[in-house]
């Protein structure tokens, strides 16, 4: 769900040009983004897959849209056999994905979890978990998926998860002294919000700590020009970077300037 989309079925990657059905695809995509909900009604798929159309018109196109899906997922199928991926009862639909299957996004979740659980506990373990779990967040879920209804909540919702974490374990982080991992979750969050101007000057405290004013300069270069395009006037500590450090040519900031502040399916869907 997560970068560029792949399912696999077993040790088989299912080429990008055999998801011949439109439908089919999305009709897969929701149901991986929808596992945890169990067995989805058929009228609730319906409804995504074509809102507003006729049922009986809409119903016999899922009927045919789930054969697809099933054909694509197990070429092998024989004909009215029950698919190990495509569960059914009565008119409600689940994805499995078999044993030792896995999601990426589920993977994240669980990772972000137990990063926070352990933020108490054992502040490296989280620190170690959280950069586990941000590298499996290479791109915005379904990144590839474009203005579709069904799927902006969602969206919306699993970057605003990664940014929750990222901000607390760059403070968790700088409270540890963790100054690498505290630039990776920084630059991490900038991806997903480009805009947030305390987390910028988080991470050029961290860059100036750890010497490397280059980047530093960049990281406010790239600071200036996002709150320029929101017309917004410049916080005091981005001033005072820019005034005391970045362009007297200071290169170095010391601690008190640190700012507080079957076979299994595996998908990956971008």
């Amino acid at each position: 769900m997560l970068g560029r989309f792949r399912v696999s079925a077993g040790s088989h990657e299912i080429a990008a040009s055999d998801w011949t059905s439109s439908k089919s695809l999305v009709l897969f995509q929701y149901l991986a983004l929808h596992r945890s909900k169990g067995f989805i009604p058929k009228d609730v798929l319906v409804e995504m897959l074509w809102p507003d159309q006729n049922p009986d018109k809409a119903g016999r196109r899922f009927n045919t849209a789930t054969s697809q899906l099933r054909k694509i997922l197990e070429p092998n199928l024989p004909s009215k056999a029950p698919s190990a991926y495509i569960q059914r009862r009565k008119d409600h639909y689940r994805l499995c994905l078999g044993p030792g299957g896995r999601l990426d996004l589920e993977t994240f979740r669980d990772l972000a979890g137990q990063a926070i659980k352990m933020e108490k506990k054992d502040p490296r373990a989280a620190i170690h978990l959280g950069r586990k779990a941000v590298a499996i967040f290479t791109a915005p879920l379904l990144e590839e998926v474009l203005y579709q209804e069904w799927c902006i909540r969602l969206k919306e919702e699993e970057t605003s998860r990664l940014c929750r974490l990222c901000r607390r374990l760059v403070n968790l982080s700088r409270d540890n002294g963790d100054l690498s991992s505290g630039i990776l979750f920084a630059e991490k969050y900038l991806r997903a919000d480009p805009y947030d101007e305390p987390m910028y000057q988080s991470l050029i405290h961290f860059l100036l700590e750890t010497g490397q004013t280059g980047r530093a300069r960049r990281a406010l270069k790239a600071c200036l020009q996002r709150m320029a395009e929101l017309d917004c006037p410049l916080s005091p500590g981005i001033q005072a970077l820019q005034k005391n450090y970045l362009l007297s040519g200071q290169t170095h900031a010391g601690p008190e300037h640190i700012h507080p502040s079957h076979s299994p399916i595996h998908a990956l869907l971008g």
